[in-house]
C-alpha cells in the first residue's frame, strides 16, 4: 500500500509540474533538488526527482547523463550504460556525454569498450584531448598493453605539462620495463639478550610478457644457529576480462627453516567501482606433519587510499588456527610512491619468515604493527623501507617483543 500511495503521489507531481514546465525555473529548480540528493548519497531520491525532470521536458539530456552518473556510482553499470546509448542515439556530438561514458566504462573496468569509445569520441569531435589521452592510457594501462598507453600520450606530447599526465606516463614506462630485479632484507630483534638476530632474504627476478608474470626467488634464513635456502616460483595470468590467477611452488634446501615443499592458488576478481576479492589455499609440506591453509582477501580503492583485509584459517594437527592482516596504503599521485600501514594478529603463513617451522610459537597469539615507505628513485628504480613491531606469547601467558627492521629495492630493465 505504501508503495502504491508513493507511485501516486509521484504520478501526481509529475502532471503538476507537466503543467508548469513551461516556466523553465520549475524543472532547473527539481534538478538542483536532485543534485542535493545526489551529494549526501541518496541515489534513489536523486534519480526520483531527475527523473521527473525528464517526463516533463524530454530534451533535458544533461539530466539524463546526471541519472547514468548516479547509476554508475552506486555500480549499477547496465542501467547507467542503457541511458548513455539513449544519449547518443539522440545527440552523438553532446560533449557531456563522452565525458559520462568515458567515466563510466573506466569505473566498470571495460577496457577494450574503453578504447572503442575514444575512437567514437574522436569521430563526433569531442574537444576534451586531455580526458582522451588519460582514459586511453588508463585502459590500455588496464588491460597490461603499457606500451600502448605511452604511445597514446607520446602523440599528445603536449600534455605532458599536466602533472596527471606526466604521472601517469611515468607510471607506464615503469610498467613497461618487462624484467625486474630485487633485492631483499629483513633483521629481526628481540628484547631477550638471549636470542640473537634473525636474519631473512631473498634476491628475486621477474618477467613481465603482458599478459604473465613469472617470478623466481631464492629465500634465505639466518636463526636459532641454523642457515637455509628455498628457491620458489610464482605465476600470474591475467585474463582479459580484469580477473588472475597466481600460483606458487617453492621447496626447502636444508628443510631445518623452510618446509620441505609449499604450494600455493589463489584466483582474483576485480568488481565494481576500485573493488577486488580472492579465494586461495596454501599447502605445506614440513618433515613430521603436512598443512593447509585457506585464504582470500578483499580490497578496495578510496580515493588515493587502499585498504585490504585477508584471513588465513590453518589446518593443522586436527585443529584451526586463524591469523587475520589489515592492511592501508596512501598513495601519491605517482602509484609507486606510497605509505603503508600492517596491522595483523596470528602468525602469518605468507610471511617469509612463517615459512620457517618455528613449532614454539605456531599456535600462541602474536600481534605486529609495521610502518613502510615505498618510493621511486628515478626513472627505474624503487625502494621500500619499513619498520614493525610485535608482541608475541612464546609459551601460554608468557609474551616477548620483537622489532623488525626490513628494506627492498626494485629495479626495472
Amino acid at each position: 500500500m505504501k508503495r502504491f500511495k508513493k507511485h501516486i503521489l509521484l504520478l501526481g507531481a509529475l502532471f503538476l509540474l507537466a503543467l508548469n514546465c513551461n516556466s523553465q525555473i520549475n524543472c532547473d529548480s527539481l534538478f538542483n533538488v536532485a543534485i542535493d540528493h545526489a551529494r549526501v548519497k541518496e541515489y534513489s531520491e536523486a534519480i526520483d526527482k531527475a527523473s521527473i525532470v525528464v517526463v516533463a521536458d524530454s530534451s533535458r539530456n544533461d539530466v539524463r547523463l546526471f541519472i547514468a552518473n548516479v547509476y554508475a556510482w552506486q555500480s549499477e553499470y547496465s542501467e547507467s550504460k542503457r541511458i548513455i546509448q539513449e544519449v547518443y542515439t539522440a545527440s552523438p556530438a553532446n560533449e557531456d556525454l563522452y565525458t559520462t561514458w568515458l567515466n563510466v566504462l573506466l569505473w566498470n573496468k571495460e577496457y577494450v569498450q574503453l578504447l572503442k569509445t575514444v575512437k567514437i569520441a574522436v569521430d563526433n569531435q569531442y574537444g576534451n584531448q586531455h580526458n582522451l589521452t588519460m582514459k586511453e592510457a588508463l585502459a590500455y594501462k588496464g588491460l597490461k598493453q603499457y606500451s600502448g598507453g605511452i604511445r597514446a600520450i607520446n602523440q599528445q606530447s603536449n600534455l605532458l605539462d599536466s602533472a596527471d599526465v606526466i604521472d601517469l606516463y611515468k607510471s607506464l614506462m615503469n610498467l613497461d620495463k618487462s624484467n625486474v630485479i630485487s633485492l631483499y632484507y629483513k633483521l629481526e630483534v628481540f628484547d631477550q639478550e638471549s636470542i640473537d638476530p634473525q636474519h631473512l632474504g631473498y634476491v628475486e627476478y621477474g618477467l613481465n610478457n603482458k599478459r604473465e608474470i613469472w617470478i623466481l626467488r631464492l629465500n634465505y634464513a639466518n636463526r636459532f644457529d641454523l642457515q637455509d635456502f628455498q628457491p620458489e616460483v610464482d605465476w600470474y595470468h591475467n585474463f582479459d576480462n580484469g580477473n588472475y590467477f597466481y600460483a606458487n611452488y617453492g621447496f626447502g634446501f636444508g628443510n631445518s627453516l623452510f618446509a620441505n615443499h609449499k604450494i600455493g592458488f589463489e584466483y582474483y576478481l576485480p568488481f565494481g567501482k576500485g573493488n577486488e576479492a580472492s579465494l586461495g589455499v596454501r599447502y605445506l609440506v614440513f618433515p613430521d606433519e603436512d598443512a593447509v591453509v585457506t585464504t582470500g582477501s578483499i580490497s578496495k580503492y578510496i580515493a588515493n587510499w587502499w585498504i585490504s583485509a585477508r584471513p588465513y584459517v590453518a589446518i593443522k594437527d586436527g585443529g584451526y588456527n586463524f591469523t587475520g592482516l589489515l592492511k592501508a596504503r596512501l598513495y601519491d599521485n605517482n602509484p609507486i610512491n606510497y605509505w603503508g600501514m600492517e596491522l595483523s594478529y596470528g602468525n602469518s603463513p605468507d610471511d617469509l619468515y612463517f615459512y620457517s617451522i618455528g613449532k614454539n610459537n605456531e599456535w600462541h597469539d602474536a600481534y605486529r604493527l609495521r610502518l613502510e615507505r615505498n618510493m621511486s628513485l628515478g626513472k627505474v628504480n624503487e625502494l621500500r623501507v619499513s619498520a614493525g613491531y610485535g608482541h608475541e606469547e612464546i609459551k601460554t601467558g608468557l609474551f616477548r617483543d620483537r622489532f623488525i627492521f626490513d628494506i627492498l629495492f626494485k629495479r626495472r630493465f
